[in-house]
């Protein structure tokens, strides 16, 4: 079962890489428009940006990934060498900034809905909500 898993896995490398590079070319207009955006409060669009940021990388390491199963011909490792592991390690911090930079965008969509009056007239609302991107790259 286990060699015919790795004989048709080629089917599915090429529809991830497909997948991965028509995901990286529609999240690039996307980018663009929310940095073209004017009504967007500076931190709802720092924490935007940031967001795109992520999902582009998560989707660049899993290129990277499937590339690299391709080349050293071994899809479905049993046991990851030295060099996998550093690709999943990046892997797995875009995961984890995704998800930190979507806590702070809801925590910060909270305040704004709280807070409008005050929110809406500041350029970038709180020193706390700068450093937490921040934190989150």
């Amino acid at each position: 079962c286990t060699q015919i898993a790795k004989d048709h896995y080629v089917v599915v490398q090429g529809l991830q890489i497909l997948i991965a590079v028509v995901s990286l070319f529609s999240m690039l207009p996307c980018i663009f428009i929310i940095a073209r955006t004017g009504t967007l409060h500076l931190n709802c669009k720092a924490l935007l940006l940031c967001s795109a940021a992520a999902q582009l990388e998560i989707i660049a390491m899993q290129l990277v990934v499937t590339l690299n199963e391709i080349y050293t011909r071994n899809p479905l490792p049993d046991d990851v060498g030295e060099a996998e592991n550093w690709i999943m390690f990046g892997h797995e911090i875009g995961y984890g900034l995704s998800t930190v930079v979507s806590v702070y965008l809801v925590a910060e969509r909270l305040f704004a809905l709280r807070n409008v009056s005050d929110y809406s007239e500041t350029v970038a609302s709180s020193p706390a909500a700068v450093m937490l991107t921040l934190l989150a790259v």
